[in-house]
C-alpha cells in the first residue's frame, strides 16, 4: 500500500499518526506509581537481563532507583569488563527504556 500510485499515502500517514497519538495518551494514563516502577524494573532485571548476562558468566544487581536513575552493580565477568559500559547502555538501559520509561538512565555503582 502506498507504493505505486501514491494516492493512499496521506491516508496511511493519518492512520499511523492516529495510532501513535493513542499509544502516547495510553502511556500517560498507565503511569506507574513509584512502588510499581521499582517492582517492574526489578522484575525485568531478574527475569530478562540477569539471565542473559549469566550466559557469559556475569550478573547484575539492582542497587537503588532515584526517579529515572537506576543504579546497578555488575558482578562476575561483567565486573571490570572493558565492554561493561556497552553492556549497560546498549543492553540494560535499552531494555529498561523499552519496557518501563524512555527517560531511564542506568548508572553503574561500585565499579
Amino acid at each position: 500500500a502506498g507504493g505505486a500510485c501514491g494516492k493512499c499515502k496521506n491516508l496511511i500517514k493519518d492512520i499511523i499518526d492516529t495510532y501513535y497519538k493513542k499509544e502516547g495518551s495510553q502511556k500517560k494514563e498507565n503511569e506507574l506509581s513509584p512502588a510499581q516502577k521499582i517492582l517492574k524494573i526489578n522484575n525485568i532485571i531478574e527475569k530478562q537481563i540477569s539471565p542473559e548476562l549469566q550466559k557469559d558468566g556475569g550478573d547484575i544487581t539492582l542497587v537503588d532507583i532515584d526517579g529515572n536513575k537506576v543504579y546497578v552493580k555488575l558482578r562476575g565477568k561483567c565486573s571490570g569488563c572493558k565492554n561493561s559500559t556497552l553492556t549497560l547502555k546498549s543492553f540494560v538501559e535499552t531494555t529498561l527504556k523499552d519496557a518501563v520509561n524512555n527517560d531511564i538512565e542506568v548508572i553503574e555503582v561500585g565499579a
